[in-house]
């Protein structure tokens, strides 16, 4: 008899948050501070977005990397991987068809990883640009906002009780000017302490993107130094594992 609720979507989604609990108990015990989520980067941005985490969001707004396993490091030592025409197909009056996996694909799945690696850190590169140059600009708003205050609070006079107040006195007054420039300037503040909690978080993204892509690059490197061993008199060094 079939158990047909392990087909479902909602089944799997129990396991992998199962797992993904299971884990993460293992790394506290072993006093890591990483962990792991099973939830993709797009419902995790969006959960983000939801509760109101705009860093966060920011961070999680990137292209996936791909899984690399056993099968495809093992071919990785051995040799460099090659596409070729592949006959594919069970037709029993045309036979088998050729497929051009030459055309079809676009390298090894480490190099698909670089290259994800490198749109990731150009893209967060530019954003890095983009809030640095709002950050200058609104310090710059910071400071002139300073400066009015300082000038209103050197130059404020008291106005007498006797004296007639009128409606265009009390909107374009002084007073309602330092307190409209005091409010915009706390609110100017807060926008500026999230801008540099983005800023950071976007360039700490940016590094490990980048840092990653510089190890993918060192095994890759190293590994076709290993293949092709160097010849010593009559002896053939054997290439080590990696």
């Amino acid at each position: 008899m079939k158990t047909h609720e392990w087909n479902s979507d909602d089944m799997l989604a129990r396991w992998r948050a199962a797992w993904a609990a299971r884990q993460n108990e293992a790394l506290e015990r072993r006093g890591f501070t990483q962990r792991v989520d099973h939830r993709s980067l797009a419902v995790r941005r969006r959960k983000a977005l939801e509760r109101g985490d705009r860093v966060a969001a920011a961070t999680l707004d990137r292209a996936p990397e791909i899984h690399v396993g056993p099968k495809d490091r093992k071919a990785s030592r051995q040799q460099a991987p090659k596409s070729k025409i592949r006959l594919v197909g069970r037709n029993l009056k045309k036979g088998k068809r050729p497929l051009r996996y030459d055309l079809i694909d676009h390298g090894s799945r480490r190099e698909w990883n670089m290259r994800t690696l490198r749109r990731n850190a150009k893209a967060y590169g530019r954003l890095v640009a983009r809030t640095e140059t709002t950050l200058a600009r609104m310090r710059q708003r910071l400071q002139r906002y300073d400066r009015v205050l300082k000038l209103h609070s050197l130059h404020r006079l008291p106005r007498r009780r006797s004296q007639p107040v009128d409606v265009v006195d009390l909107v374009f007054s002084p007073a309602s000017r330092y307190e409209h420039v005091r409010k915009r300037r706390a609110q100017l503040l807060w926008m500026i302490d999230q801008l540099d909690r983005l800023f950071l978080a976007l360039l700490g993204i940016r590094e490990s993107q980048l840092t990653r892509n510089t190890e993918w690059a060192n095994r890759l490197r190293r590994r076709s130094h290993l293949l092709a061993p160097p010849v010593l008199g009559r002896y053939r060094v054997k290439p080590r594992s990696l």
